[in-house]
């Protein structure tokens, strides 16, 4: 079992586990909750899932769990043999699928690092998928930061587009718990004002709730991330 997070009033854990509940193995991770007793997360809509489920979010009261996973049969007319990121919804017993593209044709690259914010609204991520947010499309070969606001059902893109090659790409998203603030770490030269040298981190507003405003927070040396 890998992956634990834990719920902001300590009343619920989530993990990844290929361990069943009744004592088997499974072929791939499934993500789970325990709040006293166990409840499977990742279930699919028919026969056994065909993917690892892996790094589950927990919100603040464990009402919303985010997660990624490769598996096709988590939601219905998921055809892209993709990792996305989904949404658990622990009030309707429901698992959506938020790393949407724009075209509706599906993503085209795979989508990690979900984090959730404490009272469930945010999930941001990063994704390789070059169609998720129109006209801000990220290159080929490399991924971009994303923010999903659950409740509108829209997605932006935090991080700047930059130029065209394959080493700026945003990688190691993660969220405040009050979904104002994300960080991340980039070779983007855009944000770091025409230099690209150094992976570096930035502090970044959430852009639902202002105009997108980044700083620069710390440089680390080329090779760390």
């Amino acid at each position: 079992s890998i992956n634990p997070d834990i719920s902001g009033d300590g009343a619920k854990i989530v993990f990844a586990s290929k361990a069943n509940a009744d004592g088997t193995a499974s072929n791939f991770y499934e993500v789970y909750e325990w709040d006293g007793s166990l409840n499977h997360i990742s279930v699919p809509l028919s026969g056994s899932n065909n993917g690892d489920s892996l790094k589950p979010s927990v919100s603040e009261d464990g009402s919303f769990v985010a997660f990624e996973s490769r598996s096709s049969k988590l939601v219905e007319n998921d055809s892209n043999s993709l990792k996305d990121i989904f949404v658990y919804n622990s009030s309707t017993d429901t698992v959506s699928k938020i790393s949407q593209s724009f075209d509706g044709l599906g993503t085209t690259g795979d989508s990690f690092d979900a984090k959730i914010s404490a009272d469930g609204t945010y999930v941001s991520y990063s994704s390789f998928a070059q169609n998720i947010t129109e006209g801000n499309e990220v290159e080929i070969c490399t991924s971009g930061s994303y923010l999903y606001h659950r409740l509108r059902d829209k997605t932006m893109r935090v991080d700047p587009k930059g130029s065209p090659t394959c080493d700026m790409g945003a990688v190691g998203t993660t969220l405040s718990d009050s979904g104002n603030t994300l960080v991340l770490s980039t070779y983007n030269d855009e944000m770091a004002g025409g230099e690209k040298q150094y992976s570096e981190i930035f502090v970044i507003a959430n852009p639902f709730n202002r105009s997108n405003v980044f700083q620069r927070a710390l440089r680390y040396f080329k090779g760390l991330f």
